[in-house]
């Protein structure tokens, strides 16, 4: 059976795990990531929410980064997509920012959150200034409404405490990136909602922590994802724990 799917998606999807049907859950999550990334990069009219376009944009690209997919992982395709995208737009902006982040670009150091806040401070200025930004109208929004500016142009600062330790006079529930802590005392995954938890030791999102005869509940994995889609500090922090060296140059970026 998976010798009729793509090797370019089976290479990505099976190797972090046995299981068959999850491989091919990763396959239908990996393949509706990568035909929601091409269809926001490809504007034909002005959307008539910027905001809602950049916020859709950047929860792609958490996924896709979780999912390990390519483009993702390089910053000179992701960048060059979104700056094309943009430039029937935005040509003056997309010009100068392409000059000025040029060796970023090419050299594969830009992070992704660096050119939506970029793009999002520009689109709110021109918004506040005009009165609308872009040319024309778009039947599609991408979202829901529009998020409050800045809510995804920084990384979160938020202490990971996986032992759900509870800080002295604070009688309210205490509660991480990776849950909250129950009336009982028990941490409750923040991904699955399982009590006795974390999200950081959660079997669905780290499969290879399991033991080797746990297999995931298909209900259950469609919350987790579910949860990952709609929870962008979630999202952002499971990425970096699965990959601690991007969140270190996060950080570096973040204080220069």
């Amino acid at each position: 059976m998976i010798k009729t799917v793509d090797i370019t998606y089976a290479q990505t999807a099976i190797h972090v795990t046995t299981d068959i049907a999850t491989a091919y859950a990763n396959l239908r999550e990996q393949r509706e990531i990568r035909a929601e990334y091409s269809h926001l990069i490809e504007i034909p009219r002005a959307p008539k929410s910027w905001e809602a376009w950049i916020s859709a944009w950047e929860k792609v690209m958490i996924r896709a980064m979780l999912e390990n997919l390519s483009f993702a992982k390089d910053s000179t395709e992701w960048a060059n997509n979104f700056l094309d995208a943009l430039k029937p737009y935005f040509d003056t902006w997309v010009t100068a920012y392409r000059m000025s982040k040029e060796k970023e670009i090419d050299n594969g150091s830009l992070d992704y959150r660096t050119l939506s806040g970029a793009f999002r401070r520009h689109a709110t200025a021109t918004k506040r200034s005009t009165g609308k930004v872009g040319k024309g109208a778009f039947a599609v929004t991408y979202g829901d409404s529009e998020e409050q500016d800045g809510n995804l142009d920084a990384t979160p600062s938020i202490r990971i405490n996986p032992q759900g330790d509870r800080r002295r006079g604070n009688k309210k529930r205490n509660r991480t990136i990776e849950g909250s802590i129950s009336e009982s005392g028990k941490p409750r995954c923040r991904a699955c909602g399982i009590l006795g938890h974390m999200a950081n030791a959660c079997w669905y999102i780290f499969p290879k922590k399991a033991p080797k005869k746990w297999y995931p509940k298909e209900g259950v994995q469609e919350k987790v994802d579910s949860n990952l889609r709609e929870d962008n500090k979630l999202a952002e922090e499971i990425a970096r724990i699965k990959n601690p060296k991007a969140s270190n140059h996060d950080d570096k970026e973040a204080n220069e």
